[in-house]
């Protein structure tokens, strides 16, 4: 597990260093997560890296009805991880992960992952 956080934070420490166009004029989130996820995937070899990937294997993710949430992904309600490490053809998600700005005039923004155990 530490070796994979070291590679999100190499990731994380690239994106800062090289996307300061990005941050300096508030971009909005899902900008930033597709950048990040781009540093990600150079961290991750043999992996797939995927943004908003709504696939367990060959199963579609759907949210149960009255959630209160959409998978119309053009509704911009969706839930599914904002950036995966896994491999597509077998449900093996190594990295999947959640990102978020602190603030709109933030430059500071919050990556949570959850490791399986």
């Amino acid at each position: 597990m530490q070796t994979e956080l070291n590679k999100v934070i190499a990731a994380v420490q690239e994106f800062y260093a090289q996307e300061t166009f990005l941050l300096e004029r508030d971009l909005g989130e899902r900008t930033l997560t597709h950048r990040i996820a781009v540093y990600v995937e150079r961290q991750f070899a043999g992996w797939q890296v995927d943004c908003n990937y709504d696939r367990l294997g060959e199963r579609t993710l759907r949210l149960p009805r009255g959630s209160g949430s959409s998978t119309d992904d053009h509704l911009g309600k969706s839930i599914y991880p904002d950036i995966v490490v896994h491999q597509r053809d077998i449900p093996n998600n190594l990295l999947p992960s959640s990102c978020a700005r602190t603030a709109i005039t933030s430059r500071s923004i919050t990556i949570s992952a959850s490791w399986p155990r």
